[in-house]
């Protein structure tokens, strides 16, 4: 091995393809709605027209379209039998109860500018965020 060369780059190797269009291994970086919601999101000037939040939703949209979510369960499920503690977090099935109230003392850090509370708070007081303290049966199954 190389050791001149910087630790992070050691392992790389070339990898070539005959295509002319992008092509990778992994199923999200093919996907070509999610390829052109990257361009467009990341590629974008700010502007009144489009505000940054529409970009999450459709987001949001896509990555429904290509997660596996049985998959997913799966992977929980197995790292559950294995982690009790894990399965323990898991298993109390906590939800946050907040209030907009709740945010109005919230100071600014180093990490959280002023505005970043005021953002928070302006949004839960508009959509009357109010959560349950615990699911309801109906919807909590163990299953």
């Amino acid at each position: 091995m190389d050791e001149a060369l910087p630790y992070l780059l050691r392992g790389m190797r070339a990898v070539t393809t005959e295509s002319s269009v992008l092509v990778s291994s992994s199923k999200y970086l093919n996907h070509p709605r999610l390829r052109d919601w990257v361009a467009s999101c990341t590629l974008r000037r700010s502007g009144h027209d489009r505000p940054a939040t529409a970009d999450t939703h459709e987001l949001n949209l896509i990555l429904r379209e290509i997660q596996d979510y049985d998959r997913i369960d799966e992977l929980f499920e197995r790292e559950r039998a294995t982690n009790p503690v894990l399965d323990a977090w898991l298993g109390e099935r906590f939800i946050s109860t907040f209030r907009a109230a709740d945010l109005g003392a919230t100071r600014p850090t180093r990490w959280a500018a002023p505005s970043c509370a005021r953002s928070c708070r302006r949004a839960t007081a508009s959509t009357s965020c109010r959560l349950p303290q615990r699911c309801p049966p109906a919807t909590c199954s163990s299953s």
